[in-house]
């Protein structure tokens, strides 16, 4: 891990590993958070699962159409900073990257880490942190004809390189930032964005950290409207996570520098806490592509409806999820 090993930072550093000790011996036990709680709550991608283009068949660059999936390896670092061909990066809503799914996304636990004051309105939700630099792109939908939902204000939050939450009003404090100054002064890997005429939005971020007990993930909260005057209210209408391939994570784990050395996650889809009780973890997958600057492109449907709801897993497990 990239930590001082004097003074304060090998204080930070106890603290950190003390923490993921703690989570390891909790054991199965989080409660599911009520819903309650929140409610007023052009380069050719290199592309992911599924078809796109390439040269030929696999992996590659260039004009022709192919089918591969995307290299597990070859990623940048150094954050968003390194998002240097980002202007070009295509829209995968729009440029066939995406299928199109309707499938109503099922409800999973809110955690203890959430913060209410996560900035409004701000692309980079980074804040400068190390690791991959990731272009998230949600779409919320209707599950009703699959319309896009203008307007929705959806909200994201997770760890950062470190398996650290930040802010300084989250609702667990020291249980999710280790009491780390830096986390506990930033807002970084939290954000809120109005999404457009086509129902997306877009958060620039780096790839989560872990933590023990649970697989890597990125909260969401998807709202008809925007928080009014920064409180709470009615108009929640789904709380989830999403996740990434754990091939994928297994491959950035053991390669990429800032993340190889915390080693492999303790956790997996098969023993995550959160996870237990879901059946098939596809409709939480994200679909992701490299691009040619070495970021990920990452996105997800989140289709939503006032008449039907699902619950996915939720319960067991040490906290923060």
């Amino acid at each position: 891990m990239k930590r001082s090993n004097t003074g304060a930072g090998l204080m930070q550093q106890v603290l950190r590993l003390s923490r993921r000790d703690a989570l390891r011996g909790i054991g199965m036990s989080l409660a599911v958070v009520p819903l309650a709680r929140v409610l007023g709550c052009a380069t050719d991608p290199i592309v992911g699962e599924g078809e796109g283009e390439g040269e030929g068949e696999g992996e590659g660059e260039g004009e022709g159409e192919g089918e591969g999936e995307a290299p597990l390896t070859g990623w940048a670092t150094g954050g968003t900073a390194a998002m240097t061909a980002a202007a070009s990066y295509p829209n995968p809503f729009t440029s066939g990257l995406a299928e199109e799914s309707c499938a109503l996304t099922c409800t999973l636990t809110f955690g203890p880490c959430y913060a209410p004051s996560a900035p409004v309105g701000r692309a980079d939700i980074s804040e400068g942190e190390p690791g991959i630099p990731v272009r998230l792109m949600l779409r919320v939908v209707e599950l009703e004809g699959c319309a896009p939902v203008a307007g929705a204000e959806l909200e994201i939050w997770h760890c950062n390189i470190d398996g650290l939450y930040s802010g300084d009003d989250v609702e667990s404090g020291a249980f999710c930032t280790s009491n780390d100054e830096h986390a506990e002064a930033s807002y970084f890997a939290r954000g809120r964005a109005i999404a457009d005429a086509d129902g997306t939005v877009t958060f620039d971020t780096t790839f989560p950290g872990w933590y023990a007990g649970r697989a890597i993930h990125i909260h969401i909260c998807v709202r008809r409207a925007a928080f009014a005057g920064g409180t709470t209210d009615n108009d929640t209408a789904v709380i989830s996570q999403v996740f990434f391939p754990e091939a994928l994570t297994a491959a950035i784990f053991a390669e990429v520098d800032g993340y190889r050395q915390h080693g492999q996650p303790d956790t997996g889809f098969d023993n995550d806490s959160v996870l237990g009780s879901v059946d098939d973890i596809a409709p939480y997958l994200v679909d992701y592509a490299r691009m040619t600057d070495g970021a990920m492109l990452a996105w997800k449907t989140i289709t939503i409806s006032d008449d039907e709801s699902c619950g996915g897993g939720g319960g067991g497990g040490g906290p923060p999820p």
